[in-house]
């Protein structure tokens, strides 16, 4: 089991997924991208911690 306080670089995930365009990416992640500024990627990083993902 691993376990960690569920914090994902959300910039680091978006810029991995820009960096290599043979990655598959799902409707969500092309949401989140397309959705990219500072205030959605703070309230998806509060998500993600608050319900440990």
């Amino acid at each position: 089991m691993i376990k960690t306080p569920s914090k994902l670089g959300i910039d680091i995930a978006l810029n991995a997924y820009r960096e290599n365009a043979a990655v598959e990416r799902s409707r969500f992640v092309n949401l989140l991208m397309s959705k990219d500024n500072e205030q959605t990627n703070a309230d998806f990083q509060i998500l993600i911690q608050k319900y440990l993902f």
